[in-house]
């Protein structure tokens, strides 16, 4: 019994601590079927959007939110419980196989574990050498995996912060929810409003921020990649903001990188300097969505999403004119129907991939046509960050103060 104690004990502490350093510390996705994170949020996950149905649109988004920060710090003591249970049964055995008279408890010598583990040091006033220095080694464990978390949370929530920076910045230029139609639109428009804003170069001004923006969203798309490979249950940290995400941002990236590669004519230098960073720019944004497609394991991507062929369409073929239209002006043209099947063909590329990402999060895409009524959050007053900070309803002149929503 005491032999089996201590198999047991020591690779139930060796697959925590493998699972903690894998989660933590390795810079890389891992795929394991032993890992108890993945079986973790996959059981979590399914409880919490469970919960998260039983209530309305903004009680779910708000349950859904606190999902990501409430499973990080529940795998902290899941990580730690299974360090002192696989100790304690290594020194129940070991205690097994010492004492002739009898062995101690297996909840004291849990308890014991445990008080080593946070370094308080609870000792017997008999035990035995190989205990005292299983002891040593259990504090220096715990001291370890508190050293382990202090650092891991910082780095969790600094590229957290990034990713919510790149967000913001496509708030003014394509719009809440961000469209990549309307990324294109906007930019177009600065150079149609005056000869003063041709560049020194002449060239539109417009068209050179254009290629700066899609040079940072390039910047911010391999950091995305890196930082959710590496911590995967950054998927579910939503972001603090109304009607936007990251899958909504790098997707409105894809449908204007997908526009420009398609429908611009690359006559000029300037237009030839930005079809290349178009190009660059939906490369490492289509990297992305489809590596974090494959860490499906470590994350929440269910396996037994739609196909391909169930997917909604984003884009119809009735909404080709529509589009033309936005983008007149712009130097992006898909009237023609061998631009408008190579833009289907394109899509056909990464459409899957967010769809499916949506599909599992519980998130909403970006249209590729603006919303006629939509505003942009920065043009919000303050009746709207009351109803978004606070849950309160609007307030409107002759109802009174207004009222928490339950």
């Amino acid at each position: 019994m005491g032999v089996l104690s201590i198999v047991v004990g020591t690779v139930l502490a060796l697959l925590t601590a493998w699972d903690a350093f894998e989660s933590a510390v390795m810079p890389r996705s891992v795929i394991s079927f032993f890992r108890f994170t993945r079986y973790f949020h996959k059981l979590f996950w399914w409880l919490w959007v469970a919960l998260s149905r039983l209530c309305d649109n903004r009680g779910r988004e708000l349950i859904l939110g606190m999902y990501g920060p409430l499973a990080t710090l529940l795998l902290i003591p899941i990580w730690a419980l299974g360090l002192v249970l696989g100790i304690a049964l290594v020194q129940w055995g070991l205690d097994a196989l010492t004492f002739t008279k009898g062995t101690p408890s297996f909840p004291m010598e849990l308890l014991n574990t445990a008080s080593c583990f946070v370094t308080l040091g609870l000792q017997r006033q008999d035990a035995s050498l190989g205990t005292r220095t299983l002891a040593v080694v259990t504090a220096g464990i715990g001291l370890g995996f508190l050293a382990l978390i202090i650092s891991y949370m910082p780095t969790l929530y600094q590229a957290f912060s990034r990713r919510e920076s790149g967000i913001l910045l496509l708030d003014s230029r394509a719009g809440s929810p961000p469209c990549g139609a309307e990324l294109i639109r906007r930019h177009a428009e600065i150079d149609q409003i005056g000869e003063e804003n041709v560049g020194l170069e002449g060239e539109g001004v417009g068209l050179e921020a254009l290629c700066t923006f899609l040079q940072e969203a390039e910047r911010w798309c391999a950091e995305l990649l890196e930082s959710h490979l590496s911590y995967p249950t950054l998927l579910a940290y939503r972001s603090q903001h109304d009607r936007v995400s990251w899958l909504s941002t790098i997707t409105a990236l894809l449908d204007a990188t997908a526009l420009l590669k398609v429908g611009l004519d690359a006559r000029t230098p300037a237009q030839r300097r930005l079809a290349w960073r178009a190009y660059c720019c939906y490369a490492m944004a289509r990297h992305a969505v489809v590596d974090i497609n494959y860490i499906k394991v470590d994350s929440l991507i269910k396996a037994d999403s739609l196909p391909r062929h169930l997917l909604p369409d984003r884009l119809p073929d009735a909404q080709q004119e529509a589009l033309a239209q936005l983008l007149e002006g712009s130097g992006v043209d898909i009237g023609n129907p061998e631009r408008w099947a190579a833009l289907r063909r394109l899509r056909q590329e990464y459409e899957p991939y967010v769809q499916r990402l949506a599909e599992t999060l519980l998130l909403e895409l970006p249209p590729w046509l603006p919303p006629p009524d939509a505003h942009d959050n920065w043009e919000s007053g303050m009746q709207d960050q009351a109803e978004h900070f606070y849950r309160v309803q609007p307030f409107r002149q002759g109802e009174g103060k207004p009222k928490s929503q339950p």
